[in-house]
């Protein structure tokens, strides 16, 4: 989601002193897990916190929110570095630096039932899709090929 930077100081602001922020979500990168329209529950949370599968809302230049899996940090050029990955995405995203970090997902609201992210099935989804990379290649596919046919 394209956000300009006053957007994304009010969300931190508002995540620092509030504890949590519900944000719509908007793409097709994490589906099935997230679909459009679903709301998103981010909370403040350190990188270093972080588990491999977590979602984490983060900010890419110029100011584009993202929610996308974590999976590993790194080095570069001496600094640490974040990957994430959205589920139907074949590619990495550019690693992230820790500034750049918003949020983790704790929940998504959808048809209004709440589904809490700190559940087996939630767990076992983010692994299978970090490390069944054909799944992603699939949902790809599915996802675009569903597309195709909603007139």
């Amino acid at each position: 989601m394209q956000v300009n930077q006053v957007t994304v100081d009010l969300i931190r602001r508002v995540l620092k002193e509030k504890g949590n922020i519900l944000l719509p979500a908007n793409g097709k990168s994490m589906f099935p897990f997230i679909r459009q329209g679903d709301i998103c529950h981010f909370k403040d949370c350190h990188p270093s916190m972080f588990k491999k599968g977590d979602v984490i809302l983060f900010v890419m230049p110029p100011n584009q929110l993202v929610a996308h899996r974590f999976i590993k940090r790194i080095h570069v050029d001496n600094r640490i570095s974040y990957l994430f990955k959205g589920d139907t995405n074949l590619l990495f995203d550019e690693p992230v630096l820790s500034d750049q970090i918003i949020g983790k997902m704790t929940m998504i609201e959808r048809r209004k039932k709440l589904l809490d992210l700190n559940n087996n099935w939630s767990n076992i989804w983010g692994l299978l899709i970090i490390h069944l990379p054909m799944m992603s290649k699939i949902l790809r596919k599915v996802t675009y090929r569903k597309e195709d046919f909603q007139y």
